[in-house]
């Protein structure tokens, strides 16, 4: 009776943490390389030179970012966020991704570099004017979309899931893409 009841309490949390990756904002299995905010408040870059900072105030903006050189004291202000984000460093720490979970129906990417002067790449509007027709519709047309970065593959190239469900995909979807720096979206095959 009790293996049986464990075997089964083991389905059902799988069953919810596959429902909860594929219809919720943020994905719900742990993935290698990713730092979520504000969980933890420190993340290392990769080469260890570089450490991204989360720093919570009770006041608005609730969470904040920073750069900093390992060991110095000097930081640099990168963006503030509502709800919670995940940050993932490129292998040769010279970019990081944020995925930003902005709302319960959204999420969006950004590709911030660590020098300074220089803007994020928006993933989402990348992603929108690479896309045929019929896939803008799915990512625009459904009231709860996320996207999110998924695993560096390269240096400047990364893994992206987009995903969720509405009027447009009322059973949900979710479609893998691959994105370079400076290159742009292809589509995947998962």
């Amino acid at each position: 009776m009790l293996t049986r009841l464990l075997a089964t309490s083991a389905i059902w949390v799988s069953i919810c943490a596959l429902t909860a990756a594929g219809a919720g904002s943020r994905p719900a299995i742990a993935r290698a390389g990713v730092v979520p905010f504000p969980e933890k408040s420190r993340a290392p870059s990769s080469d260890g030179h570089f450490v991204l900072m989360n720093v919570d105030s009770d006041s608005e903006p609730h969470h904040t970012v920073f750069l900093a050189a390992q060991g110095s004291k000097a930081r640099r202000k990168l963006f503030t966020y509502g709800r919670g984000v995940e940050v993932l460093w490129s292998p040769n720490s010279q970019l990081f991704i944020v995925n930003d979970y902005a709302g319960s129906d959204y999420s969006r990417c950004r590709v911030y570099p660590v020098e300074a002067g220089k803007a994020p790449i928006e993933a989402w509007d990348d992603l929108l004017a690479s896309q045929s027709a019929s896939v803008r519709s799915l990512l625009l047309d459904n009231h709860h979309v996320y996207i999110a970065a998924m695993r560096w593959v390269t240096a400047i190239s990364f893994d992206l899931k987009a995903w969720g469900y509405g009027d447009n995909s009322p059973s949900g979807f979710v479609r893998h893409f691959s994105y370079t720096v400076g290159q742009g979206f292809q589509n995947r095959i998962p």
